[in-house]
């Protein structure tokens, strides 16, 4: 189903799906469709089934639904991760002169650092005042404890709370319903980064009643380099909920940025005047859809459309006990992703070694990444790592060590 790289001929076993996922079969040919309808129609495309452009993002919908545990209408495919939580914070950041702060992780990825940062800054506050940063442990990690407690102390002055589904650093996966049930108690708004959560972990978005979430499409959704990100937005949160009840808890989420795709498709090509938002996630939509990269994005869903999702994560877990079983005694390792809090990705600090290691493994035609300070990042992607070659992986590392 995957296209996988060589030296030399010689596979690569490839443990970077957390960074890059791998190019599915389908993607060429999906692509190559979309080129061909843009030569053979022009403009007309964009109405010309298969699949016409004016709602092609609509083709992503279903399997961002599955793999997020949401309803269709409450996911999208477009824009890139750092655009789309600056978009969504325009809507779920509201401070006022008493509620205005901001809880988050002090080891976020950066790009959720700068974004956070600013947005404080453009409202007007500092961010040593305005933002609350939950403190790691030794191992990079947050217990679900310290959590609660940090939201329980700061529960009067919260805004938002803004975390990673799965830390991109230690692997760890938080406990989102815990902590976004705690939050709903304060009425305190939650939002996910998920680049490393989406297609690796199990989630129920819609029924742990998450505010908003944003993912890039590149990891373990197979998408490519640079691909179209995507977001999910609560159904409670819709600019005209289907559900009366449900608009009257969220009086106050008004506020879209509107774009031309985010306007009602019936009169989207009507010069007019006045933003008439879609009643659904689309609503924040800016522009018409990234056609060639949703094409991409599209031969990894139907993947994962075919695929059953439990048996894969149940197949991920056995790899990454192995891993565990078999690194956890070393000396020369230390594993930092909890095992009780796991996804495909495992995070370790190697003991007294420099970056050397790596190519010692890039030797073996084994890729796996680095992070400083000293931590070796590896992933099992169970639709294209095979059982042997991961064992083959941690029965090597173990013998250089």
């Amino acid at each position: 189903m995957f296209l996988k790289p060589s030296n030399n001929n010689n596979p690569i076993h490839y443990f970077c799906g957390h960074s890059l996922g791998l190019q599915p079969f389908k993607t060429q040919e999906l692509i190559v469709s979309e080129l061909n309808k843009w030569a053979n129609s022009g403009v007309e495309g964009h109405f010309e089934e298969p699949k016409p452009w004016f709602s092609y993002h609509h083709t992503a919908k279903k399997g961002l639904a599955k793999l997020c545990g949401a309803k269709e209408a409450e996911v999208n495919a477009n824009s890139s991760l750092s655009s789309n939580i600056h978009n969504l914070f325009a809507t779920f950041y509201k401070p006022t002169k008493d509620k205005f702060k901001i809880l988050t992780e002090d080891i976020s990825f950066s790009s959720d650092n700068f974004a956070v940062q600013t947005q404080v800054q453009f409202h007007g506050y500092h961010p040593d005042s305005a933002i609350v940063y939950l403190k790691h442990n030794e191992k990079y990690c947050f217990s679900t404890e310290y959590i609660l407690q940090q939201i329980e102390t700061h529960r009067e002055e919260l805004e938002l709370i803004w975390l990673s589904g799965v830390n991109f650093l230690s692997g760890q996966v938080l406990d989102i319903e815990k902590i976004t049930k705690c939050a709903e108690k304060y009425k305190i708004k939650v939002g996910l980064d998920l680049a490393h959560a989406i297609g690796n972990i199990s989630m129920q978005l819609h029924n742990w009643g998450v505010d908003f979430a944003v993912w890039c499409s590149y990891k373990y959704l197979n998408a490519g380099p640079g691909s179209t990100g995507g977001y999910f937005v609560h159904e409670k949160n819709f600019p005209k909920s289907l559900n009366p009840q449900l608009k009257s808890q969220n009086p106050q989420l008004t506020t879209i940025l509107g774009g031309w795709w985010g306007h009602n498709e019936e009169t989207r090509f009507q010069t007019g005047l006045t933003f008439d938002p879609v009643n659904n996630a689309d609503a924040w939509l800016h522009s018409n859809a990234n056609v060639l990269s949703l094409a991409a994005l599209r031969a990894s869903l139907d993947i994962f459309l075919s695929e059953d999702i439990e048996r894969l994560l149940e197949k991920s877990k056995e790899m990454t006990l192995y891993a565990f079983n078999k690194l956890k005694s070393s000396n020369k390792i230390r594993i930092l992703t909890p095992e009780n809090q796991r996804g495909n990705m495992i995070s370790t600090q190697v003991l007294n070694e420099d970056k050397s290691l790596i190519s010692k493994l890039k030797e073996q035609n084994i890729l796996v990444d680095w992070r400083e300070p000293g931590i070796m990042r590896f992933s099992f992607c169970p639709l294209y790592n095979e059982e042997a070659e991961w064992k083959h992986f941690i029965n090597l590392l173990s013998e250089i060590l």
